[in-house]
């Protein structure tokens, strides 16, 4: 998909693709707001990770997308980490 223009010809698709392939009706396609917030914040976390990591250790801009890919990993694995320490 190129831009949000085309969000609806390929919801049509899929929902064509459903109904065909399953042979079942889809009644409701819902979109959640709060939970498109829950991302935004996740977001702007990891852009604010990056930045940290990138004053850090004063690289260039150029070094962005190695501390964007550096700043997912901490993220994603520092909650699997402190789980392993704290059991509740």
């Amino acid at each position: 998909m190129a831009n949000k223009a085309e969000t609806r010809a390929y919801i049509k698709n899929f929902v064509h693709h459903i109904e065909t392939q399953f042979e079942k009706h889809v009644k409701v396609i819902q979109k959640d707001p709060e939970q498109n917030g829950i991302v935004e914040q996740k977001h702007q976390h990891l852009l604010n990770v990056t930045q940290a990591l990138l004053f850090s250790i004063r690289f260039a801009s150029f070094f962005l997308v190695f501390c964007s890919l550096n700043a997912a990993y901490l993220q994603l694995h520092s909650h699997s980490i402190l789980a392993t320490y704290f059991t509740f």
